[in-house]
């Protein structure tokens, strides 16, 4: 009997496999047609690679996740879908404060969902690498564009704040998160 479940789980693993190879192929079919008809800087062609990304990171694969979520910010970036400068990525990737170009984000509310979420998953890819100063400045890039578009107690935010759970430092009085104004890790 104790075969039978092994067999089972095997057979749900290939078929698991099988869906998510299929989900790729159409993913990129979609991708290569939002290129043609869109241009390569678009807001739908980033989301597209965040998508691609996402369904990586399922599959247990996190070079390719990384590489789609960086080809995404690529063309975020280029589309000026966050108000991030690459200096300003790379001052947080070197584990420096973040800048106020940050903090002051004027992004459209469901482009702050989607910039964030590509934000999110690199910096999940990196937690789960171990590279905890880059899941940080990864992380922290979510959060404040979460917590400007969408405010602190948000649900899409606290996501972010659990995600970053131990590497996440969130300085926000108002949210009831940092002890009353002070530095935390969360």
């Amino acid at each position: 009997m104790a075969g039978r479940g092994v067999q089972e789980r095997g057979e749900e693993t290939q078929e698991r496999s099988e869906h998510f190879d299929k989900v790729i192929v159409h993913l990129k079919k979609s991708h290569e047609i939002k290129i043609r008809v869109l241009g390569h800087d678009h807001l739908q062609v980033a989301i597209s690679y965040t998508n691609i990304g996402s369904i990586y990171a399922d599959q247990g694969d996190p070079e390719n996740a990384l590489l789609h979520c960086k080809k995404a910010h690529e063309v975020f970036s280029a589309v000026n879908a966050y108000e991030i400068t690459m200096e300003e990525y790379n001052a947080l990737r070197a584990d420096q404060p973040a800048g106020p170009a940050i903090a002051n984000a004027k992004t459209p509310k469901n482009q702050a969902v989607e910039t964030s979420r590509n934000f999110l998953l690199m910096g999940c890819m990196y937690r789960d690498q171990g590279k905890v100063a880059e899941a940080k400045a990864m992380l922290t890039c979510a959060y404040s564009i979460l917590q400007k578009a969408l405010g602190s107690s948000h649900p899409f935010t606290q996501v972010v704040v659990e995600q970053g759970a131990g590497i996440l430092i969130v300085e926000d009085p108002g949210s009831g998160l940092s002890g009353g104004g002070a530095s935390d890790n969360i």
